[in-house]
């Protein structure tokens, strides 16, 4: 295929080697060894960078569409789609247009965006012919990364027959669940509630270890929060004027954090688990089982060794908490550094409500924190590990 890269040459990348021949939907292409493959319902998403130096380059390969207007016009729908709206660019794209050699009509498009601290080059090429719309979109920061994009489009050949893809799911391409092959389903008026993700890659930017824990807690007031409150739910606002909103309606949902931004797609993977576009990543979210009433029994540390000697040490404060099933614990010294309420360690009573545990100590303190069980799994039958004050705690 030929292309014209004019007006790419503020862009990024390389690896040089390339990897075998790929195929994605009507797609066939190579790219670059060592990149970071990850597959979503209606797209397939490549990642490399470089943290020393402060460089990155993705590459997403879109499932192809029925076409429904001229080149001009899909490429002026699929831009605001996928880069201005996501990427909060405001500013119009520099375009070129271009007579591709196999039949079809090419639109690229570029311009700056910054997201959060995240910020670089957009660079979309939208495909028009044989009645399909196929779009690829390059997010960079540095030009050494044009010559992979320009290598990766040398290869690049779309097939003229459709056919449906094999390798991820075929969806709308604002949805981006994290499953490959997921089947995806309606959703019902019942995001209510905690979700909960292991967030399992880290990109670069990103502030979150691999392996780490976190939530998103939807209100029924159409409002929701990237987190689960501190103290639990019980007394939480939810109509703090920094929460963002969502809705469900006609068997879609979406999400939008902030009111000059566009709303985001929620995609359901099934009614229990969802995936939505965020910032470095977008894991899969598992909606947490209720906790109401929940007595346990049993001794739970934050420590990664649960035979750490430390944990028998009894002259020191330990992250460690025992609950009984008559309502009583016994607490070691989990929240002794809690920067706003230290609470010694100490014996009492304790309730589980609302994805909140209330902790009634002796000497008549009260102390209210997150819980969760883990992920979807249900701590009255499965509680080897659990979450208090939004720390995974393993059973001894």
């Amino acid at each position: 295929m030929k292309k014209a890269l004019s007006i790419i040459t503020m862009l990024i990348l390389s690896f040089g080697c390339f990897a075998q021949t790929e195929t994605f939907d009507i797609a066939t292409y190579k790219i670059p060894k060592g990149w970071v493959k990850s597959a979503k319902a209606g797209v397939v998403t490549y990642s490399t960078s470089n943290e020393s130096k402060g460089i990155f380059c993705i590459f997403n390969v879109y499932a192809s569409a029925a076409s429904k207007g001229t080149v001009k016009e899909e490429f002026e729908s699929d831009w605001k789609e996928l880069a201005a709206s996501r990427f909060n660019i405001k500013t119009a794209p520099e375009t070129d247009t271009i007579s591709d050699d196999d039949g079809r009509e090419v639109i690229v498009g570029s311009a700056g965006f910054e997201r959060g601290s995240l910020s670089g080059a957009a660079l979309l090429y939208t495909f028009v012919g044989f009645g399909r719309t196929t779009d690829i979109l390059f997010l960079t920061n540095n030009k050494i990364y044009q010559k992979d994009i320009e290598d990766f489009l040398a290869t690049l050949k779309l097939n003229k027959t459709f056919k449906p893809s094999t390798n991820a799911a075929a969806a709308p391409k604002a949805a981006a669940p994290q499953t490959a092959a997921a089947t995806i389903s309606k959703p019902s008026n019942n995001l209510e509630g905690v979700w909960m993700a292991l967030h399992l890659r880290k990109m670069y930017l990103d502030k979150e270890p691999a392996g780490s824990l976190k939530w998103i807690t939807f209100f029924p007031n159409g409002r929701v929060i990237n987190a689960i409150p501190d103290e639990g739910m019980n007394n939480y606002n939810s109509n703090d004027p920094n929460m963002g909103y969502y809705q469900t309606s006609g068997g879609k949902a979406s999400l939008q954090w902030f009111k000059e931004v566009d709303p985001s797609p929620i995609t359901f993977i099934n009614q229990n688990q969802i995936t939505f576009e965020e910032l470095y990543s977008s894991d899969t979210y598992f909606r947490c089982a209720p906790v109401n009433g929940l007595k346990l029994q049993g001794t739970w540390t934050s420590y990664e060794n649960v035979n750490d000697p430390d944990l028998n040490d009894n002259s020191k404060n330990r992250s460690m908490i025992a609950f009984n099933k008559d309502g009583s614990f016994t607490d070691y010294g989990v929240f002794t550094r809690d920067i706003f309420s230290p609470v010694p360690a100490g014996n009492g009573t304790y309730e589980i409500s609302n994805y909140t545990l209330t902790l009634l100590y002796n000497n008549g303190t009260k102390y209210q924190t997150a819980f969760t069980g883990s992920l979807s799994l249900n701590p009255a039958t499965n509680n080897q590990m659990i979450s208090i004050h939004r720390l995974a705690f393993t059973k001894r």
